[in-house]
């Protein structure tokens, strides 16, 4: 499972940024899990970082849970 937990979404309008993108965006608050589940080393921090910016296009949760 992933490290951390997704909250407190706020939805971003378009019109909020120049140029004005074609996608709606929001902003997340990442909850870290207890501090036995934070990752040890600093490369699984940049894994975990990687795994949740690896597809830009797709929802961050989507990145972190399979099926």
């Amino acid at each position: 499972g992933s490290e951390m937990c997704i909250r407190d979404r706020l939805n971003v309008d378009p019109e909020s940024f120049e140029p004005m993108p074609n996608v709606k965006s929001s902003v997340i608050n990442l909850i870290l899990k207890p501090a036995k589940n934070i990752p040890k080393t600093p490369e699984k921090v940049i894994s975990t970082i990687k795994i949740g910016f690896d597809s830009p296009r797709k929802k961050i949760r989507n990145s972190f849970f399979t099926d």
